[in-house]
């Protein structure tokens, strides 16, 4: 979950779940933006230096990237969430 940690109910947000009690391949996106919200196969994920660049949908219909604030510890937990909850995930340094 990327989020500015407000208590703006209408501040941007983008959340990725993956159901690990049920497998899919499919993850649960959400966002503010109602178009790019639902269940899809989530095709690679690019971690850059506080980036984040999510491809999903049919052949990479949706691509978001989320540029976020984050310690050397958060980054890698990001790092980490994201090699358990995704086939391909690309570490651009």
């Amino acid at each position: 979950m990327f989020d500015d940690d407000s208590d703006d109910v209408d501040a941007p947000y983008f959340l990725v779940q993956c159901d690990f009690e049920f497998f899919s391949k499919k993850s649960y996106v959400e966002c503010n933006n109602e178009k790019l919200t639902g269940h899809y196969l989530v095709n690679s994920v690019d971690i850059d230096d506080r980036a984040f660049t999510i491809r999903y949908g049919h052949v990479d219909q949706i691509v978001v990237k989320v540029i976020y604030q984050a310690t050397n510890e958060e980054q890698d937990a990001i790092i980490t969430a994201a090699k358990t909850m995704f086939d391909r995930v690309n570490i651009i340094k």
